[in-house]
């Protein structure tokens, strides 16, 4: 009978995964509808499960007396999960309620769009989008509203992102709202029996992965008292700079001047110093151009346009296009347009636009339109919010070239209308002196009429600071180049007992610190930047990725020496793919329903996770070019067994937290969006070599650490597969 519970289990477990994948790739080509009637929401996919449960709790049952207590309850508390999402499915009631202002509503629309009643009747009293200072990014939609309950008593309540009203065992969640802002959307959701014994199966579960890795006799302890420190190799490959001549603008100093201006970019207020990276990133793919800074090529653009229009510095990735243009890898504005001054792209930029797919003629007319028009953009001055302004109470920034209120003051508007033509006539004149007082004029003006939105010195030297260096650059390059030479000092020359091996470990570890508190210090910086923890995008994940290896380098490297060149490579690797201009860094604000602390929790969870993974996966990796039966080999063995307990923890804690955070701000703590399947596929997947008395090949080293080198696959798919393929309710972590 356990042959075939064990073969049920493995059998179910499988299919399990195949279905999962392959789910996520049907939805993106047949739908999120197609894919939830077809496999999610069917009886058979819930059979599937039923099937690993019970055979899971038969096998557990049957082996009890020689498990450890706490593996017992880790694998009950899955079973009490499934248990609650099975009572969800049978008896929670859902629905979407619309509510106009001061209009009484009793009535819901169901999932199955027929009319239901609710025990009392809900009242909108007013709707509310709250921004950001100084900005018009929405910060939380809030909908005040009023609960009449049968008995007469009057309820009031307030309904915004992640902060829920519950009546009567009714959760109401803050949808969407009308075009007008006179109405607004309330998802219902009504699960009296699901979400107790979910969030109870949660609890179980943290309590037994914390008593899995505390427990003095259990496994994990005891694989962490016998690791040592042997040794690893890779190979050396060097980065190469370039350096070029620089043309006339305006100097380096007055630019820099004008970089000191506060301009309103990415939905918050900035230095116009990194208003000119972003735009000169966009067009060149550098943060410089020619020797130039990004202030001076801003600045030229901005005040000589007749010459710089002739200059080719607009980047054109694509060969169709560069043929199309007649021009190499570089463009000038003007090459946009033809003898009679009619815009090339204009025939194509319909179809273009209608194509979201990746056809690459499309692609490229879509990228190199994007340029022209932020040229053009800088040119209408449409891109310089530079003068806040009050403008019913909420503080406001105008462009020069915005509509001004007739009831705005008079001063307000010749500064507005003005300040700009009078820089363009210094600099006509060649009176700088005169543009630098105009300049210093505008920051005045700023700090007199911008209020709170008004960054402070503090704020604007921590961000010029984190502009004027490149942080990321430095820190890839000098991290690979530290790994590589790491990996072949370890392996090739380090003695025990050797004073020279030790000096030479004590500079490495001394670069390895060096580097990890320069990395915190950028944290540290984008944090007082954007007034938040930088979890909210692809790059700042990747930045707390690097981070989260270096911190588990540090705390390993007392017992495992070796694993110094692991850190080093692998943060990295991370960095690199920062630096990469695929990933936008700009600092924005959240979006509404990312203003969370449960934010930070989950995706620091996730990332440390993923930081483990990543060094079990290379730690692999070196294992299998070794000898399987030498020392180091063995030590290896035994990283990789522990790792794989904390970084189990970390990524189930993360998941199961961001359930929590889903069923707060959506009432639905899973929603099979394709990055929490994959994530849960990666669970799954690394789950398995934990269980090698059920499943003896991995308690052989090399089939061990062969799995573990290609399981690293399934958290590159959920990490970036998923990002920038399949998509999903996660793509704003883009």
């Amino acid at each position: 009978m356990e042959k075939v519970m064990r073969r049920i289990l493995l059998v179910s477990t499988a299919v399990l995964l195949l279905v999962l994948s392959a789910a996520t790739f049907f939805e993106k080509y047949r739908g999120t509808d197609w894919v939830n009637n077809t496999v999610y929401g069917t009886m058979w996919f819930a059979l599937l499960w039923t099937m690993l449960a019970v055979s899971g709790v038969w096998l557990l049952c049957h082996r009890r007396r020689c498990i450890r207590p706490a593996v017992v309850l880790l694998h009950l508390a899955f079973v009490v999960i499934l248990a609650g999402a099975l009572l969800t499915r049978l008896t929670a009631e859902r629905g979407v309620l619309h509510l106009k202002t001061g209009v009484p509503v009793d009535t819901y629309l169901t999932d199955a769009r027929t009319t239901a009643h609710l025990p009392f009747s809900v009242t909108l009293q007013r709707f509310d989008i709250r921004y950001y200072r100084g900005t018009n990014a929405p910060s939380d939609f809030v909908s005040a509203i009023t609960i009449s309950l049968p008995s007469g008593e009057v309820l009031p309540a307030q309904v915004s992102m992640n902060n829920i009203a519950v009546c009567g065992g009714w959760r109401f969640y803050q949808s969407s709202f009308d075009d007008d802002e006179q109405g607004s959307w309330l998802s219902l959701n009504r699960d009296v029996f699901g979400i107790p014994v979910t969030y109870a199966g949660y609890a179980l579960l943290f309590f037994a992965f914390a008593a899995l890795l505390l427990d003095p006799h259990g496994r994990c302890r005891r694989l962490a008292r016998r690791i040592s420190r042997p040794a690893a190799v890779l190979l050396l490959l060097l980065p190469a700079a370039n350096v070029a001549a620089a043309p006339s603008s305006l100097s380096r100093a007055d630019a820099a001047e004008l970089g000191q201006v506060q301009v309103l970019f990415g939905d918050r207020v900035a230095p116009l110093q990194t208003l000119a990276i972003d735009f000169t990133r966009k067009l060149v793919g550098d943060d410089s151009y020619r020797g130039m800074t990004a202030e001076q090529v801003f600045a030229g653009w901005l005040f000589y346009p007749q010459e710089w229009q002739y200059e080719p510095m607009i980047r054109v990735k694509s060969r169709a296009m560069q043929k199309f243009l007649g021009v190499g890898k570089y463009a000038s504005f003007v090459d946009f347009f033809d003898a009679d001054k009619q815009y090339r792209l204009e025939p194509y930029l319909r179809k273009a636009y209608a194509d979201a797919g990746n056809d690459v003629w499309n692609k490229a007319v879509r990228e190199a339109d994007e340029k022209v028009q932020l040229v053009l953009m800088q040119q209408q001055g449409a891109l310089l919010a530079v003068f806040p302004f009050s403008d019913g109470g909420r503080m406001t920034w105008h462009t020069p070239v915005d509509a001004v209120s007739d009831s705005v003051a008079v001063e307000y508007r010749r500064i507005v209308q003005g300040l700009f033509p009078l820089m363009y006539t210094a600099l006509q004149e060649g009176d700088t002196a005169r543009l630098r007082m105009a300049i210093a004029g505008l920051k005045r003006f700023q700090r007199q009429t911008g209020g709170d939105t008004v960054l402070s010195d503090a704020e604007m030297a921590a961000e010029r600071l984190y502009n004027a260096v490149p942080f990321i650059s430095l820190l890839f390059m000098s991290k690979l180049t530290l790994g590589f030479l790491a990996f072949a000092f370890y392996f090739l020359f380090f003695r025990r007992g050797s004073r020279a091996c030790r000096a030479v470990d004590a500079v490495f570890v001394g670069c390895f610190v060096v580097t990890f508190l320069v990395l915190t210090g950028v944290v540290a910086l984008r944090t007082c930047i954007g007034g938040r923890l930088p979890l909210g995008n692809a790059y700042e994940t990747m930045l707390s990725l690097a981070w989260f290896v270096m911190l588990f380098t540090l705390l390993l490297r007392r017992r495992m020496q070796w694993v110094l060149p692991f850190g080093f490579l692998l943060s990295g690797f991370a960095l690199l793919v920062c630096h990469i201009r695929q990933m936008d860094p700009q600092i924005t604000p959240l979006m509404p329903v990312l203003s969370s602390p449960l934010l930070s929790i989950h995706v620091s969870c996730i990332m440390a996770a993923y930081a483990l993974l990543s060094v079990l996966s290379l730690n692999s990796a070196v294992a299998l070019c070794l000898p399987p039966a030498s020392a180091m080999v063995r030590q290896q063995t035994l990283l990789g067994r522990f790792l794989l307990y904390p970084a189990l923890f970390l990524l189930t804690a993360g998941i199961f937290i961001g359930a929590v955070w889903a069923n707060v701000s959506w009432g639905t703590y899973w929603s099979w969006d394709p990055k929490e399947v994959w994530a849960l596929i990666t669970l799954l997947v690394y789950a398995f070599p934990l269980h090698d008395r059920l499943l003896p090949p991995f308690r052989r080293p090399r089939f061990f650490h062969a799995f573990l080198a290609a399981a690293f696959i399934t958290v590159l798919m959920t990490y970036f597969g998923v990002n920038y393929f399949l998509g999903g309710l996660h793509s704003y972590a883009d």
